[in-house]
């Protein structure tokens, strides 16, 4: 009753078109560019995602998986997910990603978990809820493998990276922000998903600290670039 109550007064509307009904409809998610796999380190064309022998590091990715281009409708809609706190679209947005891409991850390995990036507790206060957790429960559906939770905490609030420009200052931003929960058992095999990957620099910190405690494979995985 309380659902369809709110339904009624706060209809979905489509992110790209305002037409009510959905978050995003059939005709704009057609417009929705899917993106190339590129190396996680070079950022080079990489057969499946898969980081090229030669960038490969101790503590590095294995490879990476950006869904979408981060542009237009997309934008919009990570935006509102984030921002305006519409969080019933995560749904809507993982429904979105071509069955292919699940396809393509599934080739490389078996045994996986599915690990979100965490926010700072006082982010996730303000907003109310992760939006990479939100996301990544409709992933893991997706995928068939269990969603893992409290393995990592964010120990340190820093500037968000949306607001900083420059390379190089978003890797020493993200550096030395998180820990591993003490109690936690680290799987061997991990997906670390995020919402946008721009210069990678959060879920390359997130990996590091994985593999420095156990952690032998580490794919990333983002719904944009």
């Amino acid at each position: 009753m309380g659902n369809a109550l709110l339904d009624l007064l706060f209809p979905a509307r489509c992110f790209g078109c305002k037409r009510v009904g959905k978050y995003l409809c059939n005709s704009c998610q057609k417009t929705l560019t899917v993106r190339d796999y590129l190396c996680p380190i070079c950022s080079r064309p990489a057969i499946s995602g898969a980081t090229h022998p030669g960038c490969r590091r101790p503590h590095g990715l294995d490879g990476l998986t950006t869904v979408f281009k981060y542009e237009r409708v997309l934008k919009k809609a990570i935006k509102s997910l984030k921002y305006r706190f519409v969080s019933d679209a995560a749904e809507a947005l993982v429904t979105a990603i071509p069955e292919a891409v699940f396809t393509n991850l599934q080739l490389h390995s078996t045994d996986r978990q599915l690990f979100p990036i965490p926010l700072h507790r006082e982010r996730l206060k303000w907003r109310g809820f992760n939006q990479a957790e939100k996301l990544g429960k409709f992933v893991a559906n997706r995928l068939e493998i269990p969603l893992a939770s409290n393995l990592l905490i964010r120990t340190h609030k820093r500037m968000p990276q949306a607001d900083i420009s420059e390379r190089q200052a978003r890797i020493e931003n993200a550096r030395g922000i998180f820990s591993i929960i003490k109690s936690s058992q680290i799987p061997r095999k991990l997906i670390l998903f995020d919402d946008v990957w721009t210069t990678g620099a959060t879920m390359s910190e997130a990996c590091k600290v994985f593999k420095r405690n156990g952690a032998q494979w580490v794919w990333g995985m983002t719904l944009a670039r």
